[in-house]
């Protein structure tokens, strides 16, 4: 009986470690600067640092990121499944508008995904990522010209993105045409309530100096000094925005 239980045991040992092997799927780390992670050294520098000035541009204005990342190996996945998980793993776009893109080519494969996050899908829909494809990646892969296919597609997606926070912009701008212009009264109210304020405000201050020794004041001081917070922006390297994506967007080899 002991001999049974300690066979049965070995071979519960050996399933799962192949099913530990089969599931062992390591995606990499972000590269420093985020928008492009070229591992299989098929980008020129000039066009990665175009690709990081431009992402850096319309993150600032819309929160959207263009990630550009290439592969050596699929690890015996599919381009689907890789890109899908590579894109929440470094949750490509904002977490409140899904925006990323993530532009992905395998050259040893000879596979290339343009995977769409969810607030792009309208606008980036799979047929126009397929354009954007046999357009412009897979007529320069064919060639061995991977770095402008790859620029040449960046910009066509740059652009669609531009094209949908653009319109967005304009529908805001008509809207606040539309309303009525603020009564001249009402302003004139208004700067009646600052010079109030500022006037109590000043009292205050007196007050706390005449009976605290400006205790109050200089506790309110700090306290706004700390709080300040920050942009987007910011110096050194950058990172996912917390984006995610469905599985939209559209795949192919060369």
């Amino acid at each position: 009986m002991r001999r049974i239980f300690s066979v049965l045991l070995l071979f519960s040992i050996i399933f799962s470690f192949n099913i530990a092997i089969a599931d062992d799927f390591e995606l990499p780390d972000p590269s420093y600067e985020f928008y492009v992670y070229d591992e299989a050294n098929i980008l020129d520098s000039s066009t990665e640092n175009h690709i990081i000035s431009v992402n850096k541009n319309i993150y600032q204005k819309y929160g959207a990121q263009v990630v550009i990342a290439t592969a050596n190996s699929l690890q015996n996945r599919s381009i689907e499944e890789y890109s899908v998980e590579l894109f929440r793993k470094w949750e490509i776009g904002s977490k409140e508008e899904n925006n990323g893109i993530l532009l992905l080519v395998a050259p040893n494969e000879q596979q290339l995904r343009i995977e769409v996050g969810y607030g792009l899908e309208g606008q980036i829909n799979d047929a126009k990522a397929g354009r954007i494809r046999d357009n412009y990646l897979v007529p320069y892969f064919q060639q061995g010209d991977y770095n402008k296919g790859v620029l040449l597609a960046f910009e066509e997606i740059v652009k669609e993105i531009d094209e949908e926070y653009e319109g967005i912009t304009e529908d805001i701008q008509e809207d606040n045409l539309n309303n009525d212009p603020p009564n001249r009264s009402t302003n004139e109210m208004s700067g009646i309530k600052k010079i109030f304020i500022a006037i109590i405000v000043l009292i205050l201050i007196f007050i706390d100096f005449r009976f605290f020794g400006g205790f109050l004041t200089y506790m309110l001081i700090r306290s706004i000094g700390r709080g300040g917070g920050s942009g987007r922006g910011g110096g050194g390297g950058s990172s996912g925005g917390g984006g995610s994506s469905g599985g939209g967007g559209a795949s192919g080899g060369w």
